[in-house]
C-alpha cells in the first residue's frame, strides 16, 4: 500500500512539473503582446510604382520615370534601385537614394538606351546595408524605339526620296505616325504613317517643305496630334532640308 501511495505521489509530481513546463512554453510562443508591437521593427519595403500594365519609355530623351515605395521597421534611410526581368538584374541605377525617415521614398530614374523593350520588367528597391531586405514592383513594360535615319548633320534635298528608318523592341501596337518638326517649334506636320514592323517610311520631300537646318523626325502613335498618344520618340540631332542650286 505504501508503495502504491509513493507511486501515486511521484506520478502527481511529474504531471505537475510537465504542466508547468508546457504552460511556460505556451506563454513564450503565444505572448499576450499586441501584434503591432511584435512587428514594429520588422523591416518591410513595398514598391507602389511602377504598377501593373504601366509602360515606360527608354532613352535619355524621355527624362526620368518615378519609383515610389513605402518602408517600415529597421530599413535604414538609404536605398538602392535596380531593374529586374525574370529573376535577373539587368540594370542597377547609379547612386544611393536617401529618404527623410517619413516612411515613403521616391526617386526619378532614366532607363538607358542599352535596355531592350519588352514585358515582365520589375523595379527592385533594396536596403543599402542589407540587400535581402527588399521590395519588388508589379510587372510592367518597357518601350524602346530608335530613329536611325536621318542622322544628325544629314542634308536631304527637295525632290528626293529618303527612307526614314527605325528599330524597336517592346509591345508598341501595329502602326506609327511620322512627323516633321523644327527644333524651334516653327514647323510641325505629319508626313506619313506606316506599320511599325516595316521599320522604314519612304519620304519624298515635296516643294512645299520649308528649307531649314533644324529639323527632327518624331514618331508616335497618334494620327491627329503631334504630342498625343501614350508614347513619342524623336531623332537625335538635327538635319537639313535644302534645295539644289543651279
Amino acid at each position: 500500500m505504501r508503495v502504491c501511495k509513493s507511486l501515486v505521489a511521484l506520478l502527481t509530481f511529474f504531471l505537475a512539473a510537465l504542466t508547468a513546463t508546457v504552460g511556460c512554453f505556451a506563454a513564450q510562443i503565444n505572448p499576450k503582446v499586441p501584434a503591432d508591437r511584435i512587428f514594429k521593427n520588422f523591416p518591410q519595403i513595398t514598391v507602389t510604382a511602377p504598377q501593373s500594365d504601366d509602360r515606360w519609355l527608354i532613352g535619355d530623351g524621355h527624362g526620368s520615370r518615378f519609383v515610389h515605395w513605402t518602408y517600415s521597421g529597421d530599413t535604414g534611410d538609404d536605398f538602392n534601385i535596380a531593374l529586374q526581368k525574370g529573376t535577373a538584374i539587368v540594370f542597377k541605377f547609379p547612386g544611393d537614394f536617401p529618404v527623410n525617415g517619413a516612411g515613403k521614398g521616391s526617386a526619378g530614374v532614366a532607363i538607358p538606351d542599352s535596355v531592350s523593350g519588352g514585358d515582365g520588367y520589375r523595379i527592385v528597391v533594396t536596403n543599402k546595408g542589407n540587400p535581402n531586405i527588399k521590395g519588388i514592383s508589379d510587372p510592367f513594360s518597357l518601350l524602346n524605339l530608335k530613329i536611325t535615319s536621318p542622322q544628325s548633320g544629314a542634308v536631304w534635298y527637295k525632290g528626293e526620296t529618303h527612307n526614314i528608318t527605325w528599330t524597336y523592341s517592346g509591345n508598341f501596337g501595329p502602326k506609327v505616325y511620322i512627323w516633321l518638326i523644327a527644333d524651334d517649334a516653327a514647323v510641325a506636320r505629319k508626313i506619313g504613317e506606316a506599320s511599325i514592323g516595316d521599320k522604314y517610311y519612304p519620304w519624298k520631300i515635296t516643294a512645299d517643305i520649308e528649307r531649314r537646318k533644324n529639323y527632327k523626325i518624331m514618331i508616335n502613335n497618334n494620327s491627329s496630334y503631334l504630342f498625343g498618344g501614350d508614347w513619342i520618340f524623336q531623332s537625335h540631332g538635327l538635319f537639313t532640308v535644302a534645295e539644289y542650286v543651279k
